[in-house]
């Protein structure tokens, strides 16, 4: 079964995403995951907004997504 990682982050040091996303695709691949949405400014639509990106990723299967 199809199973979802919802990852909020935090940006502390700007300039360090830049390595972080080019590291993501070869571990993407690694454990079959496909990014689905990275939002940096995600608007609430009910409830309180946090602060933060939110990233999705889908996976083929819960044991893979705990794997990554």
């Amino acid at each position: 079964m199809t199973a979802y990682a919802i990852i909020r982050v935090t940006i502390r040091v700007p300039g360090a995403m830049d390595q972080y996303r080019d590291r993501m695709p070869p571990l993407l691949e690694k454990y079959r995951g496909r990014l689905l949405a990275n939002d940096r400014h995600p608007a609430a639509i009910e409830g309180a907004s946090q602060t933060g990106s939110i990233v999705l990723i889908e996976f083929p299967d819960v044991a893979t997504a705990k794997a990554f």
